[in-house]
């Protein structure tokens, strides 16, 4: 059922992979392994704190990269990183930017030629069109490979939930050792339930599904927000996934838009006291910036 819905037919006849209860289960088992190795990792940023939080805690040694940056320069990106593996999100939380086909291709080459990790965090998949199958890319390219898949972001029912590992040949002996100290099996009604709405989000469709009501949610948050300070990122205003990039506006748009506000702040400002000290002329100033 899940192999249908994410469009990935090269995944039927897969033997290489795991069940979790949830994908942070599975990400805890990831850094473990990448700890072992003592890998350094270089993460797609912005990212959801999650995923920093759970490597950094395993011990992981994690650099950032920039997800702008690889869209404009694409693998050339990837030249000055002096890493062992790569992590990307796709689509990225909170941006929700997705890979297309043939930059997954290159990402898969590139890491395959320079024998670098290649990781996946793919736990948003089904916000978005499955228009063609990662994992025929990935076992044909050669590279090796960690992904995780879940169906919680999308059918948290009853913390109902199923996480899966995907990996290559290269890292199946070890990572499955880690796997087998921590579970011993998963919930056959639980795996049972999730199957019945993976089917029917087939049988149905996404958009059907997922995608109306997601984007009837999103309408209404950023409605519920349009009067204050807080707007979406321009990085994710396309984006399709279940969350919404926010941030505070510039102060710029903010003293035009609540100028009472902005002549408050003037006032209060105008009444200290001039013979401060450096150490509050300092922090006056960092006050105004934030």
């Amino acid at each position: 059922a899940f192999a249908d819905l994410a469009n990935s037919p090269s995944f039927l006849d897969y033997s290489h992979f795991r069940i979790c209860p949830t994908a942070s289960n599975s990400i805890d088992i990831v850094g473990a392994w990448l700890a072992h190795h003592q890998m350094r990792v270089a993460l797609i940023e912005p990212t959801f704190d999650n995923l920093s939080l759970l490597l950094r805690r395993r011990g992981v040694d994690t650099i950032p990269f920039s997800e702008l940056e690889f869209h404009t320069l694409g693998v050339k990106a990837f030249s000055r990183l002096k890493v062992d593996a790569l992590f990307f999100v796709n689509p990225n939380n909170p941006t929700g930017k997705t890979l297309s086909e043939i930059q997954f291709q290159q990402i898969a080459d590139y890491c395959a030629k320079n024998d670098i990790l290649l990781l996946f965090d793919n736990t948003f998949r089904f916000f978005v069109p499955q228009s063609y199958d990662q994992y025929s890319i990935l076992i044909k390219s050669g590279v090796r490979f960690i992904c995780i898949e879940d169906t919680g972001k999308v059918w948290p029912t009853q913390d109902m939930k199923a996480s899966l590992i995907l990996y290559s040949q290269s890292v199946k002996n070890e990572l499955e050792i880690i796997y087998e100290e921590i579970y011993l099996s998963v919930s056959k009604f639980t795996l049972a339930v999730l199957g019945a709405f993976l089917k029917n989000s087939k049988q149905r469709g996404l958009d059907q599904t997922v995608w109306a009501e997601t984007a009837k949610r999103r309408t209404l948050f950023r409605e519920a927000i349009s009067n204050s300070v807080l707007v979406p990122s321009s990085e994710s205003h396309s984006s399709r996934v279940s969350l919404s990039f926010i941030l505070p506006e510039q102060a710029s748009t903010l003293a035009q838009k609540w100028p009472h506000v902005h002549h408050r702040n003037k006032e209060r400002d105008d009444d200290r006291p001039k013979e401060n000290s450096h150490d509050a002329k300092h922090f006056d100033s960092a006050e105004n910036r934030d």
